[in-house]
């Protein structure tokens, strides 16, 4: 038989109130632990608890507005910014009250910081477990290893500027 399941519905608009601000929404990610990253015009990502969507983490690190989030395997997952940078983060399930105290200081906050682009990233792309690319107002297209973090290859440059233009399908670029 068919069996039917009640999804809970979430209203996301396209702009999130913080205090007195209001801040576009650019990408909503759904991590690999179930919980819910949401990232917009403001330098940092909010985590929101899958049962009660309930905000339970903020992970700070971009100087500039976080453009797209996506997953890179089960543990981590990485972030783009107008700050010509990627950053890959650890995914967390909760934060202690050691970190807490340290305010999540950049020295134990687990993520990796990549000078990237020299313009705005405005993708990044998972390709398999641990490599991806990255799209750049900058005009190029990089792609990346997850091992140090060293290029695959020299940026292929593009000319004229590609807005998410890349699909993968089976860890084949098409």
């Amino acid at each position: 038989g068919i069996v039917v399941k009640q999804l809970k519905q979430i209203v996301c608009t396209s702009t999130r109130e913080y205090g007195k601000h209001s801040v576009k929404i650019n990408c909503v990610c759904i991590l690999g632990n179930g919980n819910v990253a949401v990232c917009g015009d403001f330098p940092v990502i909010k985590i929101f608890d899958k049962t009660n969507m309930h905000c339970i983490m903020k992970y700070e690190g971009h100087k500039g507005p976080v453009n797209y989030l996506c997953n890179l395997g089960a543990e981590y997952f990485l972030s783009c910014s107008d700050d010509k940078t990627i950053i890959k983060w650890k995914i967390k399930n909760s934060i202690s009250r050691f970190e807490l105290a340290l305010k999540l200081s950049s020295k134990f906050a687990d993520k990796v910081v990549i000078d990237a682009h020299t313009d705005k990233v405005i993708q990044v792309i998972p390709w398999g477990e641990k490599c991806f690319a990255s799209i750049s107002l900058d005009c190029n297209l990089k792609f990346w290893d997850d091992g140090d973090i060293p290029q695959l290859k020299k940026p292929i440059t593009i000319s004229g500027v590609i807005f998410k233009a890349i699909i993968i399908v089976k860890n084949t670029m098409v």
